[in-house]
C-alpha cells in the first residue's frame, strides 16, 4: 500500500509540475493581435479600392479632356491648308519631325490628346487621333485619309524565339523585313488578313487578323504566341 501511495503521489506531483509549466494565455494579447489583423485588412482594402477609384476618375478625366481633339476631327476636310485647320484651334500646332509612322507631319497639341496630321504637298490628307487612355498608356485611332476615307492601322508583329529566321507571309505574299521597335511594322486597312511564318521542313504557323471601325490604330501581336 505505501508503495502505491508513492507512486500516486509521484504521478500527482508529475501532473503540477505540468501544469505549473503550461503558458498562460493573455486575453489582452490574442485582442491585440485580432485588431493588428483587422486594421492591416481595412488598410489593403482601403488602398485597393482608392487605386480603382483613381483609375476611373482619371480614365473619365483622360476621355472628356480629349473632346477638343474628337471635335476638331469633325471639322477637318481633303484639301484644308495649315491655316485653315489654325483658325479652327487655339490649341498649339507643331512641326513633327521624327516619330512613330502615324505621327504625320504637324501635331495639335493637347494635355490629354493629340491629333496628328498628315499632308501631301500643302494640303491636309489624313488625321490620326492620339488619346491617353491610362495613367502611363494611350491608344491611337486608325489613321483616316479625309479623301478616301480609307482607314490605315499600324500592326507591330513580333515574333516568338522559334520562329526567328522564319519567313514571313502576309496573305500569301513575303513581308519586307522592316524592323520598326524590334517587330515587323505592317500598315494595314480595314479586312481579314492571314499572317503565315513558313520554314522548309515545318508545319506554317499562322495568326488570323480582322480589323473594323472600332478597333485600335496601334496594336501590338505575336505571331506563334500559344
Amino acid at each position: 500500500m505505501d508503495e502505491r501511495l508513492e507512486q500516486e503521489h509521484a504521478g500527482q506531483g508529475s501532473e503540477g509540475c505540468r501544469a505549473e509549466t503550461e503558458p498562460v494565455q493573455d486575453p489582452m494579447r490574442k485582442i491585440f493581435i485580432s485588431l493588428l489583423s483587422a486594421s492591416a485588412f481595412c488598410c489593403i482594402f482601403s488602398f485597393v479600392l482608392s487605386c480603382s477609384l483613381f483609375s476611373e476618375l482619371y480614365q473619365r478625366k483622360a476621355k472628356n479632356g480629349g473632346e477638343w481633339a474628337r471635335d476638331l476631327a469633325t471639322h477637318l476636310s481633303c484639301g484644308m491648308t495649315l491655316d485653315d485647320i489654325t483658325r479652327l484651334t487655339t490649341h498649339e500646332i507643331r512641326t513633327v519631325e521624327l516619330g512613330p509612322p502615324w505621327s504625320g507631319d504637324f501635331r495639335v497639341d493637347g494635355k490629354w490628346a493629340d491629333l496628328h496630321l498628315g499632308f501631301v504637298g500643302e494640303e491636309l490628307e489624313s488625321f490620326t487621333l492620339s488619346q491617353i487612355d491610362g495613367v502611363a498608356s494611350a491608344q491611337i485611332s486608325p489613321r483616316t485619309n479625309l479623301c478616301t476615307g480609307e482607314l490605315t492601322f499600324f500592326i507591330y508583329l513580333n515574333r516568338t524565339t522559334r520562329l526567328q529566321g522564319w519567313e514571313v507571309l502576309l496573305d500569301g505574299k513575303p513581308i519586307p523585313d522592316s524592323q520598326e521597335r524590334g517587330a515587323l511594322l505592317l500598315e494595314l486597312h480595314t479586312g481579314s488578313y492571314e499572317i503565315q511564318a513558313v520554314k522548309p521542313g515545318h508545319e506554317p504557323v499562322v495568326l488570323r487578323l480582322n480589323l473594323g471601325n472600332n478597333d485600335a490604330g496601334g496594336q501590338s501581336v505575336t505571331l506563334g504566341k500559344d
